[in-house]
C-alpha cells in the first residue's frame, strides 16, 4: 500500500475511536500520520472508501493528473485537504458517507445514522478566489455504486477544468476591460485638469488685461484732468487778472499748475500735502452704498461698503 493510504487508514481508525490498535504498531512507514486523504466514513465503510479513492487516484494518474494533499492548519484540529491537479487546476475532492438524522423514540433528540452509501464530491469553484464551494458529486444510489462511475468522475473533473479555463479567460478579459476603463478615466481626468489649468491661465491673463486697461483708462483720465486744469488756469488768469493782485493771481496760478503736474502721470510732481493714492479719490466724489443683504451676527447687521465713483463706473470690467 502507498504510505498515504496507510496514513489515511490510521487516521480513520483514530477518527472512529480506535486509537490503540495493533495495526498502527505494525505500520513500517511512520509513527504518527502526516498526510492523509480527505475521507470521512464509518468503520464499516473504511476499506471500501480507501479502495474507491485509490482507484480514482490511479485512474487520474493514468490520464496525466496528480494528487496533492494540503495540510489545513487553520482548523482547530489539523486536517488534510485533497486536490487533483487537472491542467494546473486544483480541484478539491472528498469522500464522505451519507448520514440520515433519525428521531429517537421516547424523546425529542435526534441522532445521525450511517446509511452505508458513499458520496465523492468535487469543488467546481476555485478555492483561491473565495470560499463559495459549488460542488458536484457522484454517489451511491439504489441501482448504482461509485465503483461504476470512476470514468465519469474523471470526465467531471476535466469538465470542471474546462469551466475554470473559461472563467479564467473571462476574468482576464474583465481585468483588461477594468484596466482600459481606468486608463480612460485617468486620461479624461488628465484632460479635464489640463483644461482647467488652461482656463485658469486664460482667466488670469484676462484679469491682467482688464487691470492694465483699467490702469490705462485711469492714466488717460489723469492726463485729461491735468489738461483740463491747465486750460482752466489759463481762463482763470484772463478772468481774474483785473480782480486780483499780481502776487495773489500768480500764487493761485502756480498752485493750479502744481496740482495739474501732480495729477499728470507723465510728470508726477511730488506734493507737500497729498499722496499718489489720493488721486483716485480726488478725480470723483465718493459714493456710499449699503449692502442690500443684512446678515445677522453677534456684532450687529451688515456693514456699509464704500465705493468711489471711479470704481462703480468701471465695475463692469470685473464681471
Amino acid at each position: 500500500m502507498d504510505p498515504i493510504l496507510m496514513d489515511t487508514k490510521q487516521k480513520l481508525r483514530e477518527h472512529n475511536g480506535r486509537k490503540d490498535n495493533p495495526w498502527s504498531k505494525k505500520n513500517p512507514y511512520k509513527s504518527d500520520p502526516k498526510k492523509w486523504l480527505d475521507i470521512t466514513v464509518s468503520q464499516e465503510q473504511e476499506d471500501r472508501a480507501l479502495r474507491i479513492f485509490s482507484t480514482i487516484w490511479r485512474a487520474a494518474e493514468a490520464h496525466g493528473y496528480s494528487l496533492k494533499i494540503s495540510v489545513d492548519k487553520s482548523a482547530y484540529y489539523h486536517n488534510c485537504l485533497s486536490y487533483f491537479l487537472v491542467r494546473n487546476h486544483e480541484i478539491r475532492v472528498e469522500l464522505t458517507e451519507i448520514n440520515n438524522r433519525v428521531k429517537e423514540e421516547g424523546n425529542y433528540w435526534t441522532k445521525l445514522v450511517n446509511t452505508g452509501r458513499l458520496k465523492f464530491t468535487c469543488d467546481r469553484g476555485d478555492h483561491r478566489y473565495g470560499f463559495d464551494r459549488k460542488r458536484v458529486a457522484a454517489q451511491d444510489t439504489e441501482y448504482t455504486r461509485i465503483e461504476d462511475k470512476i470514468e465519469h468522475i474523471i470526465k467531471v473533473m476535466e469538465a470542471i477544468a474546462d469551466e475554470r479555463d473559461q472563467v479564467e479567460v473571462e476574468r482576464k478579459l474583465a481585468e483588461e476591460r477594468r484596466i482600459k476603463e481606468e486608463e480612460l478615466k485617468r486620461q479624461e481626468a488628465e484632460r479635464k485638469r489640463k483644461e482647467e489649468e488652461e482656463q485658469a491661465r486664460i482667466e488670469k491673463r484676462r484679469q491682467e488685461e482688464r487691470d492694465q486697461v483699467m490702469e490705462l483708462l485711469f492714466e488717460s483720465e489723469r492726463v485729461r484732468t491735468a489738461a483740463l486744469i491747465r486750460e482752466y488756469a489759463s481762463q482763470y488768469e484772463e478772468e481774474m487778472a483785473s480782480k486780483l493782485s499780481p502776487e495773489d493771481l500768480q500764487a493761485k496760478l502756480q498752485w493750479m499748475h502744481d496740482k495739474a503736474d501732480f495729477i499728470d502721470p507723465f510728470i508726477q510732481r511730488k506734493d507737500e500735502w497729498l499722496q499718489p493714492k489720493d488721486i483716485g479719490r480726488l478725480l470723483s466724489p465718493e459714493i456710499t452704498k449699503t449692502t442690500e443683504t443684512r446678515r445677522p451676527s453677534s456684532y450687529g447687521y451688515g456693514n456699509e461698503t464704500t465705493y468711489s465713483y471711479w470704481q462703480i463706473k468701471n465695475m463692469w470690467w470685473r464681471r
